[in-house]
């Protein structure tokens, strides 16, 4: 194989010195124009990802009449990760209420969470489960450290904060109570929830802080399907 002649490359020769000059010139701004394609590239993926931020529910259900996004908290009161989330939520609350519709679904997934459940639908069937209701019942269990398993010390919690024990016992096995139930065990199923706290967006998208990365990723997340789902309504779709 031939070798370069001691007096330097000959394809180098070959080509004359004004174009030599011209590639030494135009090498920098090529270099910056492929950085450039290539940061662009990375920019024009997208941020969150189904499969790894969320993931889609097959034949979605929602409680509202659909005429905003709903967004559905799937809770339990005993839970410490829903307790430590409830500020968070709550401030990204504060910004979004009145463009969403927003429910807390409270979780069946055994029966010491259903008895929470009933609780939580006691308070909502009686109207008296606001979000101050709320807060006093995440602060008996995980502040105060009450145990409240059983009829007996969800009635007693109940009385103490005003309800009359007469409406509390009426409302505890009432048809309103057992039809809320039902309806809740049908969507943690549909929604597929494994662990709390869950995030579902109008039925269909489902995420939490495990899966996102975090609670404040989490809600990014949401704000993201939020707007995903808002695009689909008014198309028309799902």
């Amino acid at each position: 194989m031939p070798h370069p002649a001691a007096g330097g490359d000959p394809v180098s020769k070959a080509i004359p010195a004004s174009r030599r000059r011209c590639i030494r010139r135009c090498l920098p701004w090529l270099a910056a124009l492929v950085v450039f394609a290539l940061a662009g590239t990375a920019s024009a993926a997208p941020r969150f990802v189904a499969g790894r931020d969320y993931r889609t529910v097959e034949s979605p259900e929602i409680l509202g009449n659909g005429s905003k996004v709903e967004v559905a908290e799937v809770f339990w009161y005993g839970c410490p990760h829903c307790y430590h989330f409830e500020p968070a939520l709550e401030q990204w609350l504060a910004g979004h209420r009145k463009n969403i519709h927003f429910v807390r679904i409270p979780a069946t997934l055994n029966p010491g969470w259903r008895i929470d459940a009933r609780g939580y639908y006691v308070g909502q069937v009686l109207g008296v489960m606001d979000r101050k209701m709320t807060d006093a019942i995440f602060k008996a269990i995980h502040q105060q450290h009450r145990q409240l398993a059983s009829e007996s010390a969800w009635r007693h919690f109940y009385i103490s904060h005003g309800v009359s024990a007469s409406d509390f016992n009426d409302a505890w096995q009432s048809f309103a109570v057992d039809a809320k139930l039902r309806r809740a065990d049908h969507l943690v199923r549909l929604y597929a929830v494994m662990g709390v706290p869950t995030l579902v967006v109008n039925g269909k998208y489902v995420t939490s802080p495990e899966m996102a990365g975090g609670e404040n990723r989490a809600l990014q997340v949401v704000d993201f399907l939020i707007h995903k789902a808002r695009a689909a309504m008014h198309q028309g779709g799902s």
